[in-house]
C-alpha cells in the first residue's frame, strides 16, 4: 500500500477502484459546496446549431445554459449531500474517493 504523503490521516486506505487515496467521507461532505453555480466563460458557441434551427436553438441553449443546468446542478447536489449525510449516520467512519467517487463504508 503506498502512502499518502500529503493527507497522512490514520486508517485511510487506497480505493478499491482506481488506487487513489481516499478521504473521511465526514471531511468531504463538510466542506460548503454551491454545486448551482457553474462558470462559463462562452467559448463552445456553436454555430451549426445557430445555423440549423435559428434563433430558436440559440434561445433554447440560452434556457438549457442559464436556467435547467444551475438548477439542477443545484438539486441533484442537495440530494448528494443528504445522502452522504445519511450514510454517515449508519456508517460514521465511512471512506470516499475525489477521483472517483467510491464509497466505503465503515462502522
Amino acid at each position: 500500500m503506498p502512502y499518502d504523503l500529503d493527507n497522512p490521516m490514520s486508517g485511510v486506505v487506497d480505493c478499491p477502484k482506481c488506487r487513489h487515496s481516499m478521504t473521511y467521507l465526514r471531511h468531504h461532505n463538510a466542506v460548503a459546496r454551491n454545486e448551482g453555480y457553474l462558470l462559463d466563460d462562452g467559448t463552445d458557441r456553436n454555430y451549426f446549431t445557430y445555423l440549423l434551427w435559428g434563433w430558436e436553438g440559440v434561445v433554447l441553449k440560452l434556457i438549457y445554459r442559464n436556467i435547467i443546468e444551475p438548477l439542477g446542478s443545484k438539486f441533484f447536489g442537495k440530494r448528494r449531500q443528504d445522502r452522504y449525510a445519511r450514510l454517515l449516520r449508519d456508517y460514521p467512519s465511512s471512506l470516499i474517493c475525489t477521483h472517483c467517487q467510491y464509497i466505503l463504508r465503515r462502522k
